[in-house]
């Protein structure tokens, strides 16, 4: 399942810290990744999480649930 935020081009533009190891945007954004997402608030469907695929320049990096979720 694909999922893109910016439904117009299929692209949004980002800007990549390196210094932080949180997830963070604009309220309507990240509200929409929760909703995709569907993660219950006792983290109890973990397991059933699914990767995150981010393109940045063209490249893929895949994020597993242990790397986008602090539990």
């Amino acid at each position: 399942m694909c999922q893109t935020l910016n439904h117009n081009s299929g692209k949004c533009g980002v800007a990549i810290d390196t210094g932080t190891s949180l997830i963070a945007g604009p309220t309507n954004y990240i509200n929409q990744i929760l909703r995709i997402l569907k993660l219950k608030d006792d983290c109890s469907n973990y397991d059933s999480m699914p990767d995150i695929t981010i393109t940045l320049g063209g490249k893929d990096y895949v994020m597993k649930p242990e790397d986008y979720i602090i539990k």
